[in-house]
């Protein structure tokens, strides 16, 4: 994708450059491009799911117990939602068996973390160890804060302007 995005604006890059009519507003122009090219890409070919959007501990008797549990709350609502009696003992007993099933399966989604990096670790698997560390404790959030100093991002744009000024002069 970011291929296909980035030749055009390679393309406008060699038009500019054989014409030498490079200004701050015609770079800027191309690195708001590239910027928008990488956020499309992105956007179409990176899942914006976070890790732990699929449950990869949910299992065959999660699935039943659910399916008890709604089956077993449509004959409550479907009696009058009883607040006593079999029909709400049971609505009650399936709903709860679902909920501390649940409960007892995310603990274990840690346990099982811990139990894999501490085996990793042990077993001086570098590789290993760091994929589980990453996947349970680092944040993909690295975003660039400041450019030789600079924050501001109209300053670090033209910052960038200038330098590439400089380099077509030097052409």
């Amino acid at each position: 994708m970011t291929g296909l995005f980035l030749q055009t604006i390679f393309n406008d890059l060699i038009v500019i450059e054989s014409a030498n009519s490079a200004t701050p507003e015609s770079i800027q122009a191309i690195y708001h491009s590239i910027i928008n090219s990488l956020l499309s890409s992105s956007k179409l070919a990176v899942p914006a799911n976070t890790k732990n959007y699929f449950k990869f501990w949910w299992d065959e008797k999660l699935d039943e117990l659910k399916n008890k549990s709604i089956a077993s709350c449509r004959i409550w609502k479907t009696a009058g939602k009883p607040r006593s009696g079999p029909i709400f003992n049971m609505y009650k007993k399936d709903r709860s068996a679902y909920k501390n099933v649940i409960r007892e399966s995310r603990l274990d989604e840690n346990r099982v973390y811990t139990n894999d990096l501490h085996e990793a670790l042990l077993e001086k698997q570098g590789t290993a160890f760091w994929k589980c560390w990453r996947s349970k404790f680092d944040s993909n959030k690295r975003k660039i804060s400041h450019v030789d100093g600079v924050t501001d991002a109209s300053v670090i744009t033209e910052h960038f302007a200038s330098h590439f000024e400089q380099e077509l002069i030097r052409r």
